[in-house]
């Protein structure tokens, strides 16, 4: 459908409701420390590091951008990050937290 919309003029807009990764919940199950726990790995952090199986997420997110080439994707991952029901959301990590999560996926996406 993506290729069909686009084919008509459309622009294409992903937007990611990702279950969260700590947890298996929904993209609604705003755990604290999920966004600090797919950061690269700290030494003083208090959740598991999931840092590596989410490098594998955004790779399988990438693949499907690139099988969709040369068709241009507006993706928005993280989106709303004012909001209190999400994982990535401002109830569930520090601003300085999902800064770091947005710059570590900006800079996969343009490797």
């Amino acid at each position: 459908w993506i290729r069909k919309a686009y084919s008509m003029g459309g622009i294409i807009t992903v937007t990611m409701h990702e279950d969260n990764p700590l947890t298996g919940g929904s993209a609604w199950d705003n755990k604290n420390g999920t966004v600090r726990a797919i950061l690269p790995p700290q030494s003083n952090s208090d959740v598991p590091n999931m840092h590596k199986e989410y490098m594998q997420t955004l790779s399988k997110i990438a693949a499907f951008f690139e099988d969709l080439a040369p068709i241009p994707i507006l993706f928005r991952p993280y989106h709303e990050n004012n909001n209190v029901w999400s994982w990535w959301g401002s109830s569930a990590c520090t601003p300085e937290e999902f800064v770091a999560v947005w710059r570590m996926t900006v800079d996969f996406f343009l490797q």
